[in-house]
């Protein structure tokens, strides 16, 4: 590395990450959600991809089985999901479901997120959206090449 580590693509995006936590905490804050924003994310997996075990959403949400756990088990206590314990390659793992209630409460903060979303938006080009979405999914995955996960 030759320029400073302020300088690198890898500083630019944690910051960058650092605001957008900052920001999804305080909108959900702002419109008073009930659920938290790392709950929104399994809401918003488990509508989009279909129930699935605690392990593969770990993966996905890149955070170990304890943090996922206490997220799948408040969602179960607000009837938001189901957890049911099934067998899957003769081992026993935990199924999340989405319930009807949690897919009415994903749509409901969807609609209340959408314009404070928008206004952000429309401060940025959509084809330059678009461009750094891919971006940003090819580096992740050329990363992840380099490191060692263990979830």
């Amino acid at each position: 590395m030759k320029e400073s580590y302020t300088q690198t693509v890898y500083y630019q995006l944690r910051l960058t990450a650092k605001y957008l936590n900052i920001f999804s905490n305080q909108m959900f804050a702002k419109i008073s959600a009930d659920v938290s924003f790392d709950e929104f994310i399994v809401l918003d997996i488990l509508n989009t991809e279909g129930s699935m075990c605690q392990r593969d959403l770990a993966k996905l949400l890149l955070k170990d089985r304890a943090n996922t756990g206490r997220i799948a088990n408040s969602l179960c206590e607000k009837k938001y999901i189901k957890i049911s314990v099934e067998e899957k390659n003769k081992r026993l793992v935990k199924n999340l479901v989405l319930t009807e209630s949690g897919k009415k409460n994903l749509m409901k903060i969807r609609k209340d997120v959408e314009p404070i979303v928008a206004n952000v938006e429309s401060k940025i080009d959509k084809l330059e959206i678009d461009k750094l979405t891919q971006l940003l999914k090819d580096c992740r995955e050329k990363i992840k090449e380099f490191v060692d996960i263990q979830i």
